[in-house]
């Protein structure tokens, strides 16, 4: 999925518990480890940050990892 957010092209994923692997994939060496049976750690912007079920992580043009939630998504993206 692609959305425009602050006048720059960003891709995402939404974790959803059961999507190990495609998050594996999205992160590369950003992934950290699994955090119980519906969280995972992954490292951001803002250093290491814990993902829960149905939020969303963000790579930026410049491949930068944010963490948002589909409330905040609504508010500043277009998807």
């Amino acid at each position: 999925m692609a959305f425009m957010r602050q006048s720059s092209k960003a891709k995402s994923i939404q974790w959803t518990g059961s999507n190990l692997n495609e998050c594996k994939a999205f992160l590369g060496p950003n992934f950290i480890c699994k955090a119980g049976t519906s969280s995972i750690i992954i490292t951001t912007v803002k250093g290491r940050c814990l993902v829960v079920k149905g939020e969303y992580i963000i790579r930026s043009e410049r491949s930068e990892f944010d963490i948002v939630t589909e409330a905040r998504l609504a508010k500043t993206g277009k998807r």
